[in-house]
């Protein structure tokens, strides 16, 4: 294709009572675009890098393809491997929660849905693309990309195939992609982006067909097997005690691997008018490998004692999952009254083992004081159920009113062993003072009642629910010394939810919520965990539940035919009985970690967001700013420190389009930090960030299409000396051939050759700086095939 234009002014959006339709005619949409380039350039739709996505200042949950799920309840399949060109309409509304749909009564829990209506041509037949790639050597191997989708779309079918194999960081299934394969969490998820680079190889298959006017189904079946190499560099600079504080410098180096299988199905029965039937299930095997390598060293300025490790980890694990689920629905009476049961069963096989090597040093200038050298392997084996039942009785009052019953039981049993045993002589001996174990059972018992109120007008929407949950643990520690653990606790939880239509001034929302969080898994195990020796962690069987108040209060306004969009939202946070974590730290700098249930905290946030349209520039600008308040305890050596944390970050993004030939895009943020130690205020530390980056794309004589991306990190240099600015520069030209069904692209990764990223975070007791190599600078030429629907 030598060139294409729109010569034709279309409307571009209508309002439908409360959906808002988009003409995908009316906006730019190149040969090569997927749903998600096209959702960005849509008045007041966003999509962020991770590929979430948000309509008129709220989260997106749901993206259906002509009105059906697509690989699930997962927002970013659809957008990120559909072509653009084969969407007709884009619509975005308030999809009722599926109480609401089967009593008739609103909730106020409608969840923010897009619907893509496809073009007649793509609803007739096949929809695809193959990608394939080559680029230049780095360390010995070539760099490759391949990519093919595939799709059919019928009143009565779907059917999704996607493949993907490289080694340039750019994997053919992100972790929220993989969630989408299974409705009841994908178990089978990975953080296939994770720092570093990857090479990735990946399948998947999606079929949902309609049986009968009455009876749906969807299976789904998924393969990745992803490696990561990453290289780091940390620096840490964290509070001692009263009187000191320490920096700490590590490299390491790590090679993963993971190979997952899992699937996935889903059965709808619809039995009669308000009565219905669903079955869903998700199993998956997984089959891991890590071997890492590093190294740290410990300083005090104030003291002259140094400390210095080296760690050697091989680490393989095996592991199968499985869920099951049933949900039973029926409105027993024609004024709405509805009966729900839900029942669903998961369980959990994990065996891991590792063979860890440390060299430990301590010394002061110029004498080594001690020396301590451990080789073991640890052997961890996991098993765990999950039973929980859930029935609910919806009794509409009178007109937009409704009550609300439910009880719910569920029962958790857990076994967690690990072993340690000595391989420093010639056979492998036990270490009993290490061995631990724990054998535990959780019950939840829950029951509560609801109240709604939907105004005729709409203009008000209540809901308050109270309910009282019974907790109990029993466990046992299943090696010598056997140790019993008992604990149980009740708590009465309030929800308060409220929302006021102010009509074209825009909507008022207000809730507030109470709920319990137990204690995870690792925290609860006793476990000793050594595979860092500077810092030694072991969880605590005795913690108990955290229990948190949560007030939020949020406006928005959204104006389709100016463009203007505001939200302002604040909210605070109280938890009571936290779970906090305690250091003790010896006289050789040696870090013990644990964690216990201790006094209140809280946090607190306000953010703003602001954007609209500057008709006579033709750009989209976007304001947002956000303040938070964290108040952390820990407890360092008995004495009690309170972090005090301020997050802090403003940001301004601008968007220019120009038809169809050029578009630029600029978005930045500055964030700055501040931590205050009760302990010692004279440690206190702050620090600024930045990042800007721009992107630029257009054509040249209406033939050749030029991106240039541009990413700029500001760093604070006063906190970490050896801080420096990061600029990282991409670039790719293209060429259409064929009525734009061939693509072929020349790609340039960091011109700049910085082949680095850099991360700073903090907690309550500490700043860390960590700079992670990255691919680096090369070259690619891809070759995209779109063929003609078939």
């Amino acid at each position: 294709m030598d060139q294409f234009t729109v010569s034709a002014e279309r409307l571009p959006f209508v309002i439908r009572g409360d959906t808002i339709e988009y003409n995908t005619l009316a906006f730019m949409v190149r040969p090569q675009d997927m749903v998600e380039d096209l959702l960005r350039r849509l008045p007041g739709i966003d999509v962020d890098r991770s590929g979430t996505i948000t309509a008129q200042g709220e989260v997106v949950e749901n993206v259906l393809v002509e009105g059906k799920e697509f690989f699930g309840q997962n927002t970013s399949v659809a957008t990120k491997n559909l072509p653009a060109d084969a969407v007709d309409q884009v619509q975005v509304y308030d999809k009722p929660s599926d109480l609401a749909q089967l009593t008739g009564v609103p909730d106020g829990e409608e969840e923010k849905t897009i619907n893509l209506e496809l073009t007649e041509e793509a609803k007739q037949g096949y929809l695809g693309q193959v990608t394939g790639g080559l680029g230049s050597k780095q360390e010995n191997s070539g760099r490759y990309f391949g990519q093919g989708t595939l799709f059919r779309f019928s009143p009565r079918t779907q059917f999704a195939l996607i493949g993907s194999g490289e080694n340039v960081s750019q994997p053919g299934f992100s972790s929220q992609q993989l969630n989408g394969f299974a409705k009841i969490g994908s178990s089978a998820a990975r953080d296939l982006e994770a720092h570093g680079y990857s090479e990735s190889v990946g399948f998947g298959i999606n079929v949902s067909h309609d049986l009968t006017d009455l009876t749906a189904v969807n299976v789904n079946y998924i393969l990745t097997d992803v490696g990561n190499h990453s290289r780091d560099t940390v620096s840490r600079h964290q509070l001692l005690d009263i009187s000191q504080s320490a920096i700490s410098n590590a490299a390491s180096r790590q090679e993963t691997d993971e190979l997952v299988h899992e699937i996935g199905f889903n059965v709808e029965l619809d039995i009669g008018e308000g009565h219905d039937v669903a079955l869903q299930g998700n199993f998956d095997k997984s089959v891991s490998s890590a071997v890492s390598i590093g190294m740290e060293r410990l300083e005090v300025a104030t003291a002259p004692q140094q400390n210095s490790s080296t760690t050697l980890s091989d680490h393989s694990s095996d592991q199968l999952r499985g869920a099951i689920e049933l949900i039973w629905r029926k409105r027993i009476s024609d004024h709405g009254q509805s009966l729900i049961f839900e029942a669903s069963s998961s369980t959990q096989d994990f065996d891991g083992l590792n063979d860890l090597s440390v060299d430990m040093y301590s010394y002061v200038p110029e004498e080594l004081i001690s020396q301590k050298n451990l080789h073991q392997l640890q052997e961890q084996i996991n098993t765990s159920t999950l039973h929980s039942q859930h029935l609910q009785l919806v009794h509409p009052l009178r007109s937009g009113q409704r009550l609300t019953a439910y009880l719910q039981h569920s029962s958790r049993r857990q076994d967690n062993e690990k072993l340690f045993f000595d391989l420093a002589g010639t056979f492998p001996q036990s270490i009993p003072s290490l061995n631990d174990g724990l054998s535990e059972k959780h019950t939840n018992l829950t029951s509560g009642i609801g109240f709604g109120w939907n105004a005729e007008d709409r203009s008000w929407f209540i809901s308050v629910d109270l309910k009282a949950q019974h907790y109990i643990r029993k466990g046992t520690t299943i090696l010598i010394p056997h140790q019993t653990i008992r604990s149980n606790s009740t708590h009465i939880l309030p929800y308060v939810l409220a929302k006021k239509n102010l009509g074209q001034i825009g909507t008022l929302d207000f809730f507030y919520r109470t709920r319990t969080f137990e204690p995870t898994t690792r925290q609860l195990q006793p476990f000793v965990d050594n595979s860092n020796s500077l810092r030694i962690y072991q969880g605590n069987p005795a913690l108990t539940p955290e229990y948190h108040h949560d007030l939020n209060l949020q406006y928005q306004l959204y104006q389709s035919y100016s463009g203007l969009n505001l939200n302002v939202d604040t909210g605070i946070s109280y938890v009571h009985n936290s779970i906090i974590r305690v250091r003790t730290i010896d006289t050789q700098l040696r870090q013990h970690v644990t964690e216990a249930n201790g006094k209140g905290t809280w946090s607190g946030d306000v953010g703003l967001r602001i954007g609209g349209l500057i008709s006579s520039l033709g750009v989209d600008w976007t304001i947002r700013g956000r303040m938070n308040l964290d108040r952390r305890p820990e407890l360092i050596n008995g004495s009690e420190n309170t972090g005090r944390i301020w997050r802090n970050s403003l940001g301004l993004d601008l968007e220019h389009y120009q038809g169809n030939l050029f578009e630029i895009t600029t978005h930045g943020r500055v964030f700055w930090n501040e931590i205050k130690y009760s302990l010692n205020e004279e440690l206190n530390q702050d620090y600024v960030t930045g990042r800007v980056t721009t992107r630029v794309s257009g054509y040249i004589r209406n033939r050749w299409l030029m991106n240039v991306s541009f990413q700029y990190q500001i760093l604070d240099r006063d906190t970490f000396q050896n801080s420096q600015n990061i600029g990282a520069l991409n670039m790719s030209i293209s060429r259409l051939f064929l009525e734009g069904r061939v693509n072929m692209r020349l790609e340039i990764n960091d011109l700049l050759n910085q082949n680095q990223r850099l991360v700073f975070t903090h907690g309550a007791t500490y700043i860390q700086k960590t700079l992670t190599e990255s691919l680096g600078r090369y070259f690619m030429v891809k070759l995209t095939y779109k063929p003609k629907l078939m």
